[in-house]
């Protein structure tokens, strides 16, 4: 802790893997299959920090990573053969691997020593783009990187009973998580669009 309500976090790791396991969906059927890497690396930096003062709450992270791995092991028969040729003598991204991500949020309650408060909030996550594939460098390539804020209403309406009202990708931006292209990823993937979710909370 820095100084009251404000905290600042820092973390470092390296990671090194024999017969490193990922997962794979193949073909049309939406059911992964694991299969290994004779060698994996895994190596980043996350920063995060949180400040909380009377009604208001503020977060921000921020992370840099790497993780690649060589040689797959085991489930060949789901590879093409240039693919496992390549990856045999080559480090290659794992197709979860995103070079950067951030997020942060802010929320401020009103009416906060009442018995009726209301929570405002809102966050926002960025992120690089996971990895696709190119005609010749499995997984050589990063999707495009994207944006997305969600904002919700939480009022407490009784002592037991909360209303709530989310919306998820209120820009309504369109995004590709997965092109399809990647090392074990068999369809595309897109981000959710806006959203706009209702809800009530009851407890007994």
């Amino acid at each position: 802790m820095v100084e009251p309500g404000l905290t600042i976090g820092v973390d470092v790791y390296f990671k090194q893997s024999r017969n490193l396991v990922d997962e794979g969906q193949f073909g049309a059927p939406i059911v992964l299959t694991a299969f290994n890497y004779a060698k994996g690396m895994q190596q980043g930096v996350e920063l995060n920090g949180s400040y909380d003062i009377g009604s208001w709450s503020m977060y921000g992270n921020v992370a840099v990573s790497r993780a690649l791995g060589k040689d797959i092991v085991s489930a060949q028969y789901n590879f093409r053969a240039p693919e496992l040729a390549y990856i045999a003598g080559n480090w290659v991204h794992l197709d979860h691997d995103q070079l950067w991500t951030g997020s942060a949020g802010v929320s401020y309650t009103a009416n906060s020593d009442s018995e009726r408060p209301t929570r405002l909030s809102a966050n926002a996550i960025v992120q690089s783009g996971l990895r696709a594939s190119t005609a010749t460098v499995p997984n050589g390539v990063a999707l495009p990187a994207y944006a997305v804020v969600n904002l919700s209403v939480v009022h407490k309406l009784a002592p037991r009973t909360e209303l709530r009202l989310d919306v998820l990708n209120a820009g309504d931006n369109t995004y590709q998580i997965r092109d399809g292209s990647g090392v074990g990823v068999g369809a595309p993937q897109y981000g959710i669009r806006r959203t706009i979710l209702a809800g009530v909370t009851q407890r007994f």
